[in-house]
């Protein structure tokens, strides 16, 4: 058994790190020719963190981001619809991290050995024989026994395997980027997201001097910025936000600012053909409102390492992978799908706001350990 991957990003790398555990022959393949300081934060949520404790890297994630001890939704003014939620995020004693996405890639792709990863490789097509798959880059040609599709949204593997799936456009733009800068109190160890008027904008720290922020908002798909003017733009949408949502803005250079329309991928029948499967975004590309867009991926790739470990028939093993992750990733696409259109509607964020205020913590609870765990 061989298994090709297709694709370097956090998905891709921890689908290695799985397979390199339970010693199942792979190779990676990223189309970039250098690990770019691409993105900016993003959050671990537990289920994302029992995945990098099981592959025997979570401390050293832990150390080199920053733990969160609370996480709030507010109003434009900062005010927090409820005092805290953290309790509701933090399951076993395991609290959200905030890390900056090239520091955890680079942390993944550091623990890969060298002669298993290749950098510089751009996917152009895979064939199937009868007992192997061929897989043909830019600059040579693979072959092996399996074929992992990792390569995110934008997914060519996908593009072979299910031609014509189409994206979907929830309607809504955001602004990401890192602030040099340490949040003053109330907020040094907290993740906020604050809800205006068809918009959003939400920070946290990463590390001691960085905050990483998100600003979302109505927008038709495809507009852009003006030229050089991107901090100003920001600051006039984002008026009527209080602080420090506009210090976050003045400190964060404005060619470190990434806007891109939020897509996820409408539903595939299923995320396998042959000896092909889809991981992560390339198969269920999510919205992040739920922040669990690269926690699905390492999920997905523990469980289809061990399903690999278990059966080396491709689609028996492929079958058997979908049947367990089908279900979570279904709710976890459709509600926050849900949840961004609510958040931005002018009837739906009173209701959220109100099931917020009024739900017991405990049941909020039961709910977030029912998405925190990596065993359902």
């Amino acid at each position: 058994m061989h298994v090709i991957i297709v694709g370097g990003g956090l998905t891709g790398l921890t689908t290695a790190l799985s397979l390199e555990k339970l010693g199942i022959s792979y190779h990676v393949y990223e189309r970039f020719p250098y690990l770019a300081e691409v993105g900016a934060g993003i959050w671990l949520a537990p289920n994302a963190q029992r995945v990098l404790d099981w592959i025997g890297i979570g401390d050293e994630v832990r150390s080199a981001g920053k733990m969160i001890a609370e996480v709030s939704i507010a109003n434009r003014h900062m005010q927090s619809i409820r005092p805290s939620i953290d309790g509701t995020f933090h399951t076993d004693s395991s609290q959200l991290v905030a890390i900056h996405r090239a520091r955890l890639q680079e942390i993944l792709y550091n623990h890969v050995p060298d002669s298993k990863k290749s950098l510089g490789n751009t996917f152009q097509q895979f064939r199937e024989g009868a007992e192997s798959i061929r897989v043909r880059f830019a600059n040579q040609e693979v072959e092996g026994t399996h074929l992992v599709g990792a390569d995110g949204l934008l997914s060519k593997v996908r593009e072979q395997l299910f031609p014509d799936r189409p994206l979907r456009y929830s309607g809504q733009t955001c602004w990401r980027g890192v602030a040099q800068m340490t949040l003053p109190e109330p907020w040094t160890d907290a993740a906020m997201e604050a809800w205006g008027y068809r918009k959003r904008f939400g920070f946290t720290p990463i590390a001691a001097n960085e905050v990483y922020w998100f600003a979302v908002q109505d927008s038709i798909a495809g507009e852009s910025d003006p030229p050089g003017e991107v901090i100003g733009f920001l600051r006039q949408k984002f008026a009527d936000f209080g602080e420090p949502v506009h210090q976050l803005l003045q400190a964060t250079p404005g060619s470190k600012i990434f806007r891109g329309d939020l897509y996820d991928l409408k539903r595939l029948e299923t995320w396998h053909k042959g000896s092909v499967c889809l991981l992560g975004d390339a198969g269920h590309a999510t919205t992040p409102n739920m922040g669990q867009g690269a926690a699905q991926g390492m999920e997905d790739a523990y469980h289809f390492s061990n399903a690999l470990k278990m059966e080396s028939n491709p689609e028996q093993a492929y079958a058997n992978f979908e049947k367990i992750r089908r279900k979570k990733v279904d709710y976890i696409v459709d509600n926050s799908w849900r949840m961004g259109k609510l958040a931005h509607h002018p009837l739906g964020q009173p209701l959220l706001k109100t099931i917020l205020r009024i739900t017991p913590a405990s049941v909020l609870s039961k709910q977030m350990q029912n998405v925190y765990s990596i065993d359902n």
